[in-house]
């Protein structure tokens, strides 16, 4: 029986030790105190996570990348090294969307992708590395709740929008050695008041500070022969352009400044804005995404609307261009949803691309006759456009011009029109019946694909010539009449 026994009691005891040794391995404490040495905290001895990230091995096979964060803690230590390796990057995505507070990163990391952290809306602290060489595009943009960074002296490259839309974001500091800010880097932190730039600093990008709160507490190190700020504009005086504006900037009217530089406002809280005569033109994306502006005042100077210069501004209302201006660029008032009308000049000869896409609320539309193009899709989603010409010196309607127009009733096509384009008309549900002139010769597919009210079509050529025109699109449900006088 002792035998049987002590049998018994080894056994038992063989499984307390693997239950322990299992339990032990479960529980992975996790530090807070953001005092890391060697994966250890220097203060209570815990060990980082390692187990909470999806890891990539380099090309060359020297070092790790996490590509993704697993777990679910609000406050994260990276690791310094993983199977014996170093952890050098952190990858496009990483923690995109995730839920964490704070996070430290790691002395030896030396890249953070594009998005890392983009959109992490209740991250308020990181800590930066003296390592880090590269900041992606958008690696920290959206990121709602976060209150101050400073950009260590080793970074030598940050992509645009790195910090963008960054709401909370009151102070930055760029340590010296840092030489360049990227292109909107910070547009739209509104909260933004105090930014101290390092006297290494040679090139700030178009937009990087466009619609922070003020830039008053715009810091030089030493005075800048290169950079100045007047009336809450920041202007490159080498080049004489705004590079970024606010909602209290108000324009120079001297010779000091000559235009607006790309995205100059973009994401601002701007309201209004007056261009005085000295301006004499306004870049891409000038004034995009100001949800707010609902007055513009163009210098009589401009000669065109830059492409995407107002896109989704959602405030305007109205806009009245003077005669001088030549073209509308691509997508220039796109998503301006509240856009009712547009006073157009006669020396208008260019609507670019896109130039009033989905412009949901705009009625009626005057083109004047000396527009000799259209871009593809000028109108297109405009749903309440009910009214609207082509002039006469247009010789294409391109594709999808007027798609989703659904209440636009009736349209005549002038003379000199050769070619209707793919989805022209498409999903135009109110249009009843259309004029064609007699020189059209070709009518792509899909041109009136949903168009179900449509009954006839007038053709103002003879019979004979309408034989000759290439139709592509399926005309059997509809009534073609030869030989129309309207």
């Amino acid at each position: 029986m002792k035998p049987i026994r002590l049998l018994l009691s080894l056994m038992m005891l063989a499984v307390i030790f693997v239950s322990c040794d299992n339990e032990e391995k479960s529980q992975k404490p996790v530090c807070y105190h953001l005092e890391i040495e060697n994966g250890q905290c220097t203060n209570c001895s815990m060990q980082v996570e390692y187990d909470k990230y999806k890891y990539e091995l380099s090309e060359d096979e020297d070092y790790y990348i996490i590509a993704e964060y697993l777990g679910e803690k609000e406050d994260v230590i990276l690791p310094e090294e993983y199977n014996k390796l170093p952890v050098k990057e952190i990858d496009s995505k990483a923690f995109e969307y995730s839920s964490v507070e704070k996070v430290r990163i790691p002395e030896g990391i030396t890249k953070i992708g594009a998005k890392a952290f983009n959109s992490s809306v209740i991250l308020k602290s990181v800590v930066l590395p003296s390592t880090l060489e590269k900041i992606g595009a958008e690696a920290f943009a959206y990121c709602n709740e976060l209150e101050g960074i400073t950009i260590p002296a080793s970074v030598t490259e940050i992509g645009d929008e790195a910090f963008m839309s960054c709401e909370m974001l009151k102070e930055v500091t760029f340590e010296e050695g840092v030489t360049s800010i990227s292109d909107s880097m910070f547009a739209g932190c509104t909260s933004l008041e105090t930014v101290k730039l390092p006297e290494s600093l040679e090139y700030i990008g178009n937009g990087a500070f466009s619609g922070i709160k003020s830039f008053e507490g715009l810091t030089f190190a030493k005075k800048s022969e290169k950079y100045s700020v007047s009336s809450e504009c920041l202007i490159n005086t080498e080049n004489q352009l705004v590079i970024s504006g606010n909602a209290k900037s108000v324009i120079p009217a001297d010779e000091t400044v000559v235009g607006i530089a790309e995205r100059a406002f973009a994401y601002s809280d701007i309201t209004e804005i007056e261009l005085p005569e000295n301006i004499v033109g306004i870049g891409y994306e000038a004034f995009a995404f100001c949800k707010s502006l609902s007055h513009v005042g163009l210098s009589p100077a401009m000669t065109e609307i830059a492409d995407q210069a107002f896109r989704s501004c959602t405030s305007l209302k109205t806009m009245n261009l003077h005669e001088g201006i030549v073209r509308i660029g691509k997508y220039a008032f796109d998503y301006c949803t509240a856009l009712e009308g547009v006073s157009l000049p006669n020396t208008l000869e260019t609507i670019d691309e896109g130039a009033f896409y989905e412009c949901v609320t705009m009625r009626q539309f005057d083109m004047p006759n000396s527009v000799k193009a259209l871009g593809e899709s000028v109108f297109y989603g405009c749903k309440s456009l009910e009214k609207a010409n082509v002039s006469f010196y247009v010789t294409e309607i391109p594709k999808s011009t007027f798609n989703g127009c659904s209440s636009l009733s009736e349209l005549a096509i002038p003379n000199g029109v050769e070619t209707i384009g793919k989805y022209a008309f498409s999903d135009c549900i109110s249009l009843e019946q259309m004029v064609f002139p007699g020189t059209v010769k070709s009518i792509e597919k899909y041109a009136f694909n949903g168009c179900t009210k449509l009954i006839t079509i007038y053709f103002s050529g003879a019979e004979a010539v309408w034989e000759t025109v290439d139709v592509q699109e399926d005309l059997s449900s509809f009534k073609v009449v030869c030989d129309y006088i309207g």
